[in-house]
């Protein structure tokens, strides 16, 4: 993916992290931004690694020299780190929402969020 693709994805997973969490309180507004900022980051990165998983396989040849072997996937390890971080960013987001509104999201977002995540939105 290009840089200037890579943007146009990252500025669509900002709107829909932004419109997701609307009902965040405005003295929480500014460290939601930044929060949904890192958040859209690590969601195109989470394609661009799945992109590469699904293409290569989580398995993969590698090669030094004259030795070779089999070995996981580089993109499987940052996968699985990215995905980590990725979980405890929508969490932090979560604790900025009034009680109220942290069920409706809950309840109404899981879907959108997965659809998000295969680049469907």
């Amino acid at each position: 993916m290009d840089r200037k693709e890579f943007q146009k994805q990252y500025e669509v997973a900002v709107d829909y992290f932004t419109k997701a969490y609307v009902e965040i309180p405005p003295e929480k507004q500014d460290i939601g931004k930044k929060i949904i900022e890192q958040l859209a980051f690590a969601t195109v990165n989470l394609r661009i690694l799945q992109d590469d998983i699904i293409e290569n396989g989580p398995v993969v040849l590698f090669v030094n020299g004259s030795q070779e072997m089999m070995r996981e996937n580089p993109a499987q390890k940052s996968y699985v780190a990215v995905i980590n971080r990725w979980t405890g960013l929508v969490k932090e987001l979560n604790n900025l929402l009034p009680r109220e509104t942290l069920v409706k999201v809950e309840k109404n977002s899981a879907d959108e969020i997965v659809a998000l995540m295969r680049g469907e939105s």
